[in-house]
């Protein structure tokens, strides 16, 4: 029966592949996770589609996190970035290479990544204070302490517990 064809399955074959693996990673069976994203890969690859080819390739990413494979974790992100449509998923994954160069201590390269990602949260209307505290952090360890404390500054301002995103304040629109 795998091998028919059938349409309706054909349909839903990418999200029910990235699902599982989404469930597979959230308790901890990288493994499994993985293997259902190769799956998903290789679905997309035979059939020439494109929906859900970033999501795959974040969740892949954030496996190669746990295995300590920061360089194809960046590269995956890479694709997801090169590959998405939304905006705001492409400045989280911009955000989350500023976390894998922050990890390894390249506060440069995690600065320019973090820089991108607010950059895109700001064009958005939002912002995201998680990434204006570590691009922060980042200038602070490259020695540029005036720009660390507007952006640690712009970060404590912008918290909200009930929100990750929130809208920026237009007196702190000249920082980033």
């Amino acid at each position: 029966k795998r091998d028919d064809k059938d349409p309706l399955l054909d349909k839903i074959t990418p999200k029910a592949l990235y699902s599982l693996a989404a469930v597979y990673y959230k308790y901890q069976h990288y493994t499994v996770s993985y293997n259902a994203i190769d799956l998903g890969l290789n679905f997309l690859r035979s059939t020439g589609r494109t929906d859900y080819l970033a999501a795959f390739h974040r969740l892949l990413a954030e496996t190669a996190i746990k295995n300590n494979e920061y360089l194809k974790a960046v590269q995956d992100l890479d694709i997801a970035i090169r590959n998405d449509t939304d905006y705001l998923q492409k400045a989280y994954a911009l955000a989350r290479v500023g976390d894998i160069y922050y990890s390894l201590n390249n506060f440069d390269l995690a600065e320019d990544a973090y820089s991108l990602a607010v950059s895109i949260f700001h064009k958005l209307g939002h912002q995201h204070p998680y990434s204006l505290y570590l691009r922060a952090e980042s200038l602070f360890w490259l020695g540029r302490f005036a720009e660390a404390k507007r952006f640690f500054w712009l970060a404590i301002q912008s918290n909200n517990l009930k929100t990750a995103l929130i809208p920026l304040k237009d007196d702190m629109l000249p920082w980033i």
